[in-house]
């Protein structure tokens, strides 16, 4: 194969992705990211579109690291800077939501993969309108406060990702663990 036959391969690949989280099929579109990350370990659409599949699945501190890591691939991907805007302010995160949908006013969209966002990833308006705090830590409390330690443990660690910071998520996980009888 050819360079530009690889690339169309590539976009052949992406494409499909998009067309099952479209199609809200999220465990079909992970199984195809898993695939194409095998040929192409160092696209930033392929952790873009991861992302998007972890906010599909409620866990935008995930989808936030993927994003980031994307970044990193891609600094001057416009699609993946949107993505970074959005999740932050949805997040609650109204600093770095602007610092974010400032940079991304000075970029170029993706030339080939004209739909790689859908719209409530790239609209930072309408995030700024729904931006609220992470029910993470809440839903954690309220699960311990009724002793599921499991499922208090799995939304302390999703706090825990989205905001490393905080304290009491931390020792809330580590009680939890304490009580499942698991070592932190």
């Amino acid at each position: 194969m050819n360079e530009k036959s690889i690339y169309e391969h590539y976009l052949q690949v992406i494409q499909d992705i998009i067309d099952e989280i479209r199609d809200q099929n999220t465990e079909e579109a992970i199984n195809l990211i898993q695939l194409g990350m095998v040929d192409y370990p160092d696209n930033a659409e392929l952790y873009l579109l991861t992302a998007l599949c972890s906010y599909h699945q409620n866990d935008v501190g995930r989808a936030i690291q993927l994003c980031e890591s994307a970044h990193k691939f891609a600094p001057d991907c416009q699609e993946v800077v949107d993505s970074l805007a959005v999740l932050h302010t949805v997040n609650g995160n109204l600093h770095e939501g602007v610092y974010f949908a400032k940079l991304a006013t000075t970029l170029e969209p993706h030339a080939d993969i004209p739909d790689l966002l859908p719209y409530e990833f790239s609209n930072f308006f309408a995030a700024l309108k729904n931006a609220k705090p992470s029910r993470h830590y809440l839903n954690g409390l309220y699960r311990f406060n009724f002793q599921k330690f499991d499922e208090a443990a799995s939304e302390f660690k999703k706090e825990l990702r989205r905001n490393p910071d905080n304290l009491m998520a931390l020792k809330k996980l580590a009680h939890s663990f304490v009580h499942l009888r698991q070592p932190t």
